[in-house]
């Protein structure tokens, strides 16, 4: 039994330490282009986030907002890769970070160069962490959330609260195991 609670608290500890992701964004503006439209940058910022093999970040651009995505900037370590929005029509743009090599710590900032639709306004974004076999066929979505603004509070994602109640099982387990010895002895 106490084995089991031993495994049990180490893999989601595991991964709610590996999934306790916060993306942070800062907005800031390049340029205008030919026509007179702004061209805005997106810079994030990634909190306690190590990718494992075969999984990428994920930001999707709602393509009521975002008309083209351009320049992905990462530090060294990751591919960028941007697909546009509307490409099909009306599927959201991405961008998606993926490592190099396998447990790689996101620790750098990455950026990526936009211009509006004239639609909506420049907010928060869906995220994803993102499963993918050994072929490069989607397995599952680890964890997601929504990126915040540098200037605003972060919120702990749910995966911290999973660390919390993992440290709880663990300390009352030792708690009865102890309390089983002593009723035996």
């Amino acid at each position: 039994m106490r084995m089991y609670f031993l495994s049990l608290s180490i893999v989601l500890l595991t991964s709610a330490i590996t999934h306790a992701a916060a993306i942070q964004f800062q907005l800031s503006l390049i340029d205008t282009d030919s026509a007179g439209n702004r061209i805005e940058r997106y810079t994030y910022f990634v909190n306690d986030l190590t990718l494992q093999r075969n999984e990428e970040v994920e930001i999707q651009f709602d393509p009521r907002v975002f008309s083209a995505l351009s320049g992905p900037k990462s530090s060294g370590g990751f591919d960028l890769v941007l697909l546009q929005p509307n490409n099909p029509p009306g599927a959201p743009g991405e961008l998606s970070l993926t490592p190099i090599k396998r447990d790689a710590r996101v620790t750098n900032p990455f950026s990526v160069d936009f211009t509006l639709t004239g639609q909506g306004s420049v907010d928060s974004q869906p995220f994803f962490i993102n499963q993918y076999d050994s072929s490069g066929s989607f397995v599952d979505t680890v964890s997601a959330g929504s990126t915040s603004p540098v200037n605003q509070a972060t919120v702990p994602e749910p995966a911290t609260f999973t660390y919390y109640g993992m440290a709880l099982l663990f300390g009352v387990s030792r708690w009865a195991v102890r309390r089983q010895r002593v009723g035996a002895g």
